[in-house]
């Protein structure tokens, strides 16, 4: 016998769950984990020193709404900070190059941002590994020289190369600053991030479900949804706790790694079957019924007494008038 719950319900429960989710992740972000962060992990101000040895390294630079340069490496400390926080743009020189071909910023312009980056590093074997490579230099006088008639193209296609291949320079600027710089702050806002919606994606995914008599989440409370398992019993915490579980994990933080595959997946799988499952559904043995269609079981002697007494007429029960 199939029991179905229309899509459209549980989609926009899902919806809800996730907007919830969302907006109070964004608010316990704002509110409360930045703000410790930033008293005790010193997160501002290393998102600050990033910013500035970015622009310092000649990598990066402050640009303007029009992609004009407002403060790069020879711009003091405060220059940088203070216009980086004035609604401008942190952007890398490599980005710029997508702006050649409006003659906007030309290859002798990037080569001369990257020669002064090149000037910095600790190690300049590995830098003259891309001048013997290029066919754009002479090597005179012990020291690679760019030649007379390089063409745009050549020089801007050369810093391209280089450009694709800077993350291994720097650990040889200033003793590795930009990659340490780099790794702390990814760390920490990751940490924040995830400390931030982890808390209202536990409490509503898992926390709320264990004690309300429908297990549902608050969008399944909205849509008045529950959660039952195989017999139409409401699914005991224990399984409660793995569905959730294996929402969060399998379904939603692994569709961010791999572009939605795992949630596409689910949703297609509730398609095509009779009961509407998802993904997590059927790995837990549970099923969402509409609680205005039908009236879970309150136990299983609940339910084989039904079985008992209804018999052949069960299809028929007004306890599941839309049952095929």
């Amino acid at each position: 016998m199939t029991i179905k719950c229309s899509l459209w319900k549980r989609f926009l429960a899902a919806f809800t769950d996730l907007l919830i989710v969302i907006l109070l992740g964004l608010g316990i972000n704002l509110l409360i984990v930045t703000p410790i962060a930033d008293a005790n992990f010193n997160l501002t101000a290393d998102h600050e020193e990033l910013s500035y040895q970015q622009v310092h390294s000649f990598l990066y630079v402050v640009v303007d709404k029009e992609l004009n340069i407002v403060a790069d490496g020879d711009s003091s400390r405060e220059e940088i900070l203070s216009l980086d926080a004035q609604k401008n743009t942190l952007a890398s020189i490599m980005a710029l190059t997508n702006y050649s071909d409006d003659d906007k910023y030309d290859g002798m312009f990037f080569y001369t941002y990257l020669s002064r980056f090149f000037s910095e590093l600790s190690s300049q074997e590995l830098v003259n590994e891309y001048y013997k490579d290029s066919s754009i230099f002479n090597y005179l006088d012990g020291k690679y020289v760019l030649k007379d008639d390089v063409s745009d193209q050549e020089l801007l296609e050369f810093c391209n190369k280089v450009y694709d291949d800077i993350p291994k320079f720097y650990v040889y600027y200033q003793n590795g600053i930009l990659s340490s710089l780099m790794y702390s702050v990814m760390v920490k806002d990751f940490l924040c991030v995830f400390i931030s919606f982890i808390i209202p994606a536990l409490l509503n995914y898992i926390v709320l479900p264990l004690y309300l008599q429908s297990r549902g989440t608050i969008g399944k409370v909205i849509f008045r949804l529950a959660v039952v398992n195989n017999n139409y019993i409401r699914a005991n915490r224990l399984v409660m706790i793995g569905r959730g579980l294996f929402l969060l994990i399998v379904e939603l933080a692994l569709s961010i790694v791999t572009m939605g595959i795992p949630l596409i997946v689910s949703f297609v799988i509730s398609l095509f079957n009779n009961e509407g499952k998802s993904l997590h559904d059927l790995a837990c043995f549970t099923l969402v019924l509409d609680l205005k269609e039908f009236t879970p079981f309150k136990d299983k002697e609940e339910f084989d007494k039904y079985v008992e007494e209804e018999g052949d007429y069960r299809a028929k029960s007004l306890r599941r008038p839309y049952e095929n």
